[in-house]
């Protein structure tokens, strides 16, 4: 996903990399799971670098001036719950309904977090076969996201994962929905 860095908004309150308040709290929460040794971090961003051909990205928010106002996530692995938790925020380059994230940034995202599960724990770079999604609510634009993913079953070139996006006060699900992953390899 993404490293984030310090920046301040106008009124002198210290943002990371475009955080709202609410996420960046729920990050930091993140870290000092990651600190106590209870998380792990998953891929970054920069690190996609490894997986792309002529140099070139292969994110939709490669070209863009600021990435983080299409969107800003981190994904962190939880051994113990066998699944991958993380936090993403939607900026205004999401948009699609007036203050709502497009249906193609959430299905973006989805496939995003979906392929890291693949990458980590197969430590294979796999292609999507179908992907699923269930838009169950709007997500409001720069409100923290709360993401779950987790593989299901894996069947010799086959992974089949399952995630959720959630509302980060109550848990209310804005987006689930299930994929099928082959291997790469499988499909050359």
């Amino acid at each position: 996903m993404r490293y984030i860095t310090d920046e301040r908004d106008p009124e002198g309150m210290e943002l990371e990399s475009g955080w709202v308040p609410e996420s960046q709290a729920i990050y930091k929460s993140f870290l000092k799971r990651k600190d106590a040794g209870e998380l792990v971090q998953m891929v970054q961003t920069h690190d996609i670098k490894k997986l792309t051909r002529e140099g070139r990205l292969v994110f939709a928010t490669s070209g863009l001036e600021d990435p983080n106002k299409m969107y800003n996530s981190v994904l962190f692995y939880d051994e113990k719950e066998k699944k991958a938790i993380g936090l993403c925020q939607f900026g205004p380059y999401a948009q699609g309904p007036v203050g709502y994230v497009h249906g193609g940034a959430i299905a973006t995202m989805a496939d995003i977090i979906t392929s890291h599960i693949c990458v980590y724990q197969l430590d294979e770079i796999c292609v999507t076969k179908y992907l699923t999604i269930n838009y169950r609510r709007g997500i409001p634009l720069n409100c923290p996201v709360l993401l779950e993913v987790w593989c299901v079953k894996t069947d010799e070139r086959k992974v089949w994962i399952d995630y959720k996006m959630m509302n980060a006060k109550d848990k209310t699900v804005y987006a689930d929905g299930e994929s099928l992953w082959l291997h790469l390899k499988s499909v050359l």
